[in-house]
């Protein structure tokens, strides 16, 4: 019952906004909707939501002047604003804004838009599933007397979804929705009926609550439940005479109308009369949607081979599905599996219902542990299972642990503990030895791979003239450096036997300035300074040695990529500050450096040392990329020198 959405809704909101449904009204309504009347503007929306009066139904036009009323706070057009959300009527379908208009109504009182949160919360439509604020907020409408908030209250108590589970509160909230007249409520009051969960247990009560039901309903998306159970009445003969033709017909309606529970039962009632081709497809299909029964019934259709090729192996997938749900039958089947053939699953399994309290299980979990068949020989742990087994009765680990004083295995108890304690000091020593030799090659312990940097860094030129000679160069003097600043953002992720990666990204600024010059024309001496921005990425591959997990070396190499992003010149004469002129056309491939390009590519390498949350690097690249353009000559720029300090986390 994935939703219970009053089918009254608009009605009993046409009773209390629109007393008149006359087409002048409508004209009335409008002409004060367009001036801006937050009711008028509701009232225009029902007569184009439920196309009264001769105006033609037009959810689009609904939906906007549901909104223009909504905007302005008045909550019964939010409510059903909300509801053409929910329902994609004139507005594309969208749960987030239908909660988020509910939500506005129910703080203003609607008890409607409280039940439809309440069936939100439950179902995780547009909201976060949230058992306990589905019952809030049920509980909060149920209060002020809404049944559909009652019943969702009971939905809750039956299934333990926000409160602990009580079949009597069920019982008890279905019962107060069902005076009420809400159909669904005495659908489900039915259901507790004939289960005699809450209630004492009454067949016809729920045969006659169901039809009850049935004869109300109006919404065609709530009666799969009640056929489905109106059939299983009649299959069994419960509350009426058994009647399987009819039976089958019901359960035939009822997934007509999406109830998987129907397919399930139908698909078990031709399973049981060996028409497996007609079982088959309706049981996968509702094994697929998760009804225990059905996964149930497909297991043992795989694992004799009735109607299908023989497969224990999908036999017993279908069983574990089913018994992870409770179902005893796909437990017990699942059981015989494993008892019979112990498989190295079979250990896992019988582990699972041992822990879970079954004492045959323990007694087989002690046999696994003594036999050393399926899992290695554990004395010690057969001992403790098979107690635990005995404890329970169980007459076969009784049997077993009275022997254990005639039995080989009992005695080799103390010498098999002796030796299991110094296969244990062998392997501690080599563990010892084994993690001594792991700060050498693996990340253990490695964290805060992501990290900012700061730092310095230095470049110049490697001019190689068509003659093969070579010189060094900044812009302004032979082998002079030019310095700079480094800034970033830098990711560093490990691998095994610590191998990792080096990136990241960074900005740089460069700046070099000239000797004094004289131009020569009687106005002094001058100079000239050089200003650089530049991005910078590195890709390395890193080795780490962890000699602690707070200190650790590392080493890296790769390839660096930078690029020039603006540069200029700034003129000064001798003792001024302010610059007398500037140059900020193009340096690279411009008026300053006309054959040089503003790309690089370079060979880097380096290291450093890591102390907690602080990382000091210092490393060098090498140029490998021809930056002239000239056929006389080639350009690499090197970055002799690097050294920042980087803050990891």
């Amino acid at each position: 019952m994935k939703k219970c959405i009053l089918t009254l809704l608009f009605a009993l909101m046409a009773a209390v906004a629109v007393q008149a449904q006359s087409y002048e009204q409508f004209q009335e309504n409008l002409k004060e909707a367009k001036a801006g009347n937050g009711v008028a503007q509701y009232n225009v929306g029902l007569y184009y939501h439920n196309g009264w009066s001769g105006v033609k139904q037009d959810y689009q036009q609904a939906a906007y002047w549901y909104r223009k009323s909504a905007d302005q706070g008045y909550s019964s057009a939010q409510l059903n604003l909300g509801y053409l959300y929910s329902k994609g009527l004139g507005v594309s379908q969208d749960q987030q804004q239908a909660v988020y208009w509910y939500r506005k109504a129910a703080e203003q009182g609607e008890v409607i838009a409280m039940s439809n949160l309440g069936d939100h919360y439950y179902a995780g439509e547009g909201i976060g599933r949230d058992y306990q604020q589905a019952v809030y907020w049920y509980r909060k409408a149920a209060d002020q007397g809404n049944s559909a908030g009652m019943n969702g209250l009971g939905i809750c108590y039956l299934n333990g979804k926000g409160v602990t589970q009580d079949y009597q509160q069920a019982v008890y909230w279905y019962r107060k929705a069902a005076e009420q007249g809400y159909a669904v409520a005495k659908s489900n009051l039915a259901i507790c009926y004939y289960a005699g969960e809450g209630v004492a247990q009454d067949y016809e009560k729920a045969y006659e609550l169901t039809l009850e039901a049935l004869e109300e309903m109006e919404d065609p998306e709530t009666m799969a439940v009640p056929y489905n159970l109106l059939a299983t009445c009649y299959y069994h003969g419960r509350g009426v005479a058994k009647d399987e033709e009819m039976a089958e017909d019901l359960y035939k309606l009822a997934i007509s109308y999406g109830s998987m529970e129907a397919k399930a039962n139908l698909g078990g009632v031709y399973y049981n009369k060996g028409d497996y081709t007609e079982a088959f497809p309706l049981l996968s299909d509702a094994a697929a949607d998760g009804i225990d029964n059905a996964q149930y019934l497909l297991g043992c259709m795989y694992r004799w081979g009735d109607g299908v090729t023989r497969n224990e192996d999908i036999a017993i997938r279908w069983y574990k599905l089913a018994a992870a749900q409770g179902h005893e039958k796909a437990i017990a089947c699942l059981d015989a599996m494993y008892f019979d053939e112990e498989a190295p699953e079979a250990f896992d399994w019988v582990k699972k219902r041992a822990q879970e309290g079954d004492a045959y299980s323990q007694y087989r979990l002690g046999k696994f542990y003594m036999e050393g068949t399926v899992v290695e020989q554990d004395y010690d742990e057969a001992k403790k299972w098979l107690d635990k087994a005995a404890q329970q009765d169980n007459v076969q680990a009784i049997v077993l642990l009275e022997a254990k004083s005639n039995a080989k295995i009992w005695r080799k108890v103390e010498s098999d503990r002796k030796r299991a304690e110094a296969k244990a000091e062998r392997e501690y020593r080599l563990w010892k030895f084994g993690k001594y030799m792991s700060t050498f090659n693996c990340p253990k312990g490695y964290t805060r791979p992501f990290g900012v940097s700061v730092g310095y860094v230095s470049k110049r030129w490697e001019n190689i003239w068509s003659d093969g000679s070579k010189e060094h160069s900044s812009v302004f003097d032979d082998t002079k450096l030019i310095n700079g600043v480094q800034a970033g953002v830098r990711w560093e992720p490990q691998l095994k036997y610590g191998f990792g990666f080096d990136t990241g990204l960074y900005y740089e600024y460069y700046q070099d300035k000239s000797d004094m010059m004289d131009d020569g024309d009687g106005y002094g001496p001058y100079f000239v300074r050089m200003s650089e921005h530049c991005l910078h990425f590195p890709a390395h591959v890193e080795y780490r040695l962890n000699f602690t997990e707070d200190f650790q070396v590392f080493f890296y190499g790769g390839v660096a990529l930078d690029f020039v992003l603006y540069g200029k010149f700034d003129y000064f004469d001798e003792g001024y500050d302010e610059p007398f002129g500037t140059l900020d056309e193009e340096i690279y491939a411009g008026e300053v450096l006309p054959d040089v390009k503003r790309f690089n590519a370079s060979w880097s390498f380096g290291g450093g040392v890591r102390f907690m949350a602080f990382q000091l690097n210092a490393g060098t690249r090498m140029g490998f990329y021809n930056m002239s353009s000239s056929p006389d000559y080639k350009v690499y720029q090197n970055n002799p020198f690097l050294i920042s300090l980087s803050f990891m986390f």
